[in-house]
């Protein structure tokens, strides 16, 4: 409903006319006029005081989007464990591979050669999603680190090796000191994945970070992951 549709319905519910309540607020009929056919948009303050000469007040309301996500999912998700749902995308990535061609995606094999090169880094986006309960799958591996020289020299070297095993893409996003410390301070306590300790970013930057890609894809991951963060409040 526009501001003119919500002033025209409470107008009418109190038996008013335009010119009445013109008269009220102390402005033209045609003043009215013009917002209640959607010429002109009100500020939130005129709206108010409009409605108040009718005596009704202006309520800003919020209500639940259904997404349609199924919520099973990301419970049968959480009840596995952190490898579980890392090793949980290997099966589904080699089935699309063989029906649509394409490179390999081992993810946990990915963060074993970067654990092994000490590349200081945070797991985002899907993967990072899928490891925090999120019930869609992924085909990359995308993940932030410090653009420091040394670290750069150290994921180059890990880069390096992936390509020659064929173990799927790495996807990297380099961020300021500052910023990285943050992100990485937010994802708590590194997680096991095979023996191997890995930081995955906290619900809140994944859903940041698949926002700012602004792709179809990644959005519905945020918007599943924004219900799902209700459901480890909830919980």
């Amino acid at each position: 409903m526009t501001a003119g549709e919500l002033l025209r319905a409470a107008r009418e519910r109190h038996g008013l006319t335009q010119k009445q309540l013109a008269i009220r607020s102390r402005t033209s009929q045609a003043a009215i006029s013009r917002i209640e056919r959607g010429l002109v948009s009100p500020t939130v303050e005129t709206l108010e005081k409009l409605l108040a000469m009718v005596n009704e007040e202006l309520v800003l309301d919020a209500r639940p989007i259904d997404w349609g996500h199924d919520v099973t999912l990301n419970r049968g998700a959480l009840q596995r464990t952190v490898a579980e749902r890392v090793a949980n995308l290997e099966p589904f990535a080699e089935f699309v591979r063989h029906i649509r061609g394409g490179g390999s995606f081992r993810p946990r094999a990915l963060l074993g050669v970067l654990v092994e090169h000490d590349v200081d880094f945070v797991v985002v986006g899907r993967v990072a999603g899928a490891a925090r309960g999120s019930a869609y799958l992924a085909g990359e591996l995308d993940i932030a680190c410090v653009s420091e020289p040394a670290n750069l020299e150290r994921l180059a070297a890990a880069l390096q090796s992936t390509a020659k095993r064929a173990l799927g893409t790495i996807n990297v996003v380099e961020l300021p000191s500052a910023r990285y410390a943050e992100l990485h301070r937010r994802s708590g306590e590194a997680l096991d994945v095979d023996g191997v300790a890995v930081h995955f970013a906290a619900l809140d930057d994944v859903i940041a970070l698949l926002e700012a890609t602004r792709r179809p894809g990644d959005l519905v991951v945020a918007s599943e992951l924004r219900m799902l963060a209700d459901e480890l409040r909830d919980r």
